[in-house]
């Protein structure tokens, strides 16, 4: 899960259409930073959702690492301003047997981790009580 920070602040500031071009502008950095063969999807709001296939929690955070920075590094021009933005990030490695909704579950968590360390990272979601195979 990726939320775009302080997303609200960017769209009271500049409109809504000020916060589209944003959205599309991190969307595009999303879908650069993954492989083709992954899936992005916008989730709701600011939210994205990034699916890796094939990907382990080591993987998919030194993704989640390098699209922080590309975001971080970034800036948008919006009304003659450059605005700047960050990502916080949850990542959360399928289980087996886990339902799309728990996956989703845990990776929301790592997310609200992320936000609370301060935004602008990530965190990675644990696994159940008893391991991965509890699941």
């Amino acid at each position: 899960m990726i939320d775009v920070d302080n997303f609200k602040t960017i769209n009271d500031t500049h409109g809504h259409q000020g916060g589209d071009r944003v959205l599309k502008g991190v969307a595009y950095k999303i879908r650069s930073t993954v492989r083709q063969t992954d899936f992005v999807a916008r989730f709701g709001g600011d939210e994205f959702a990034a699916i890796l296939l094939k990907a382990t929690s080591a993987s998919a955070a030194a993704v989640a690492e390098n699209l922080c920075r590309h975001i971080r590094e970034s800036r948008f021009l919006l009304d003659g301003e450059e605005v700047r933005t960050s990502l916080s990030i949850g990542v959360a490695q399928a289980l087996p047997g886990e339902s799309k909704k728990d996956l989703l579950k845990r990776a929301d968590l790592a997310l609200y981790r992320a936000k609370q360390g301060g935004r602008n990272g990530f965190a990675v979601a644990e696994f159940p009580k008893g391991g991965p195979d509890a699941a």
